[in-house]
């Protein structure tokens, strides 16, 4: 007999444990670059943006994600309760 499926309740959200560290450090970054250049069509902005990109170091995106690995240990040692 088969069981009946349960569907887990969504994990409560947490801006420390984004998904996407590129948030909190790439594209505050990006942000003030760009906002210097005066940018007329997509195209011009696809090549500042990928310009800007290619600046990044490889270092500092390593950095970012192990930040987030450091948050989510904290988080699961925690028991999901409040940390610093």
């Amino acid at each position: 007999m088969l069981q009946p499926f349960i569907t887990p309740p969504p994990p409560l959200y947490s801006p420390d444990l984004s998904p996407l560290p590129l948030h909190y450090f790439l594209f505050p970054k990006l942000k003030t670059k760009l906002k210097e250049l005066h940018l007329v069509d997509v195209g011009e902005i696809r090549e500042a943006v990928t310009d800007e990109f290619k600046e990044v170091q490889k270092e500092e995106v390593l950095a970012a994600f192990q930040k987030l690995y450091d948050r989510t240990k904290a988080c699961i040692y925690a028991n999901g309760a409040y940390f610093e």
